[in-house]
């Protein structure tokens, strides 16, 4: 999947808050924004697609989602925890209409959580030059081939797009695998277009845009 990579700078200094702050709820959330009228479209038979903080009681169970399928990741940039995730990760969401933005995918019948993409500053620290991108795209296996990736990555366009974003990233790992053709073949399908091949740790990559 596309990879994790959450903001440095913003990490680096929350390594000094206090560990009690990872148990903090959001402030309260305004009744209606901008950005529930961009997500109101995305729902399918199975799932619907909802920013983050509407949902304060998923956030715990929606970073340690994230946590739990990237914590390499994670912890290069300073979070050994779920609770270090949430407490960094959720501090800069709000609902001014600005990136970052997590988008989360739930259950129709049951209002579980089944899947998260976010849109972010950064990605790739060989391309820093590069912004906004898509990362973190997950649906749980459970709830794989009903469609809620595509609509995951639907959101987040539209919601890059309302930011006034006139492009969004992505980059795919390992293409010369048969699962690395395949997520060319989906972003490709998707609006994406490869725009530059290279390198990254070592594995060939291909660095994807959308344009609005």
């Amino acid at each position: 999947p596309v990879r994790l990579v959450c903001c440095r700078a913003h990490m680096q200094a929350q390594e000094r808050a206090p560990m009690s702050a990872c148990s903090e709820a959001p402030e309260p959330a305004p009744a209606h924004t901008w950005i529930d009228d961009v997500l109101a479209p995305f729902v399918n038979e199975h799932f619907r697609v909802e920013f983050i903080l509407r949902q304060p009681t998923l956030i715990d169970a929606a970073c340690a989602l994230a946590y739990h399928e990237w914590p390499e990741i994670c912890q290069e940039l300073g979070a050994f925890s779920p609770e270090d995730f949430r407490r960094i990760w959720i501090d800069i969401q709000n609902y001014d209409r600005a990136i970052p933005k997590s988008m989360i995918l739930l259950d129709r019948a049951t209002g579980q959580l089944a899947g998260c993409a976010y849109v972010e500053e950064d990605d790739l620290p060989t391309r820093p030059d590069l912004r906004p991108w898509l990362t973190t795209v997950l649906v749980q296996p459970e709830y794989r081939r009903k469609g809620g990736a595509a609509l995951l990555i639907a959101a987040v366009q539209a919601v890059s797009k309302a930011c006034n974003e006139p492009h969004l990233y992505l980059f795919v790992e390992n293409t010369a695998s048969a699962h690395g053709q395949e997520l060319l073949r989906m972003y490709g399908a998707r609006g994406f277009r490869t725009i530059e091949s290279s390198t990254y740790a070592g594995d060939p990559i291909a660095i994807m845009r959308c344009d609005f």
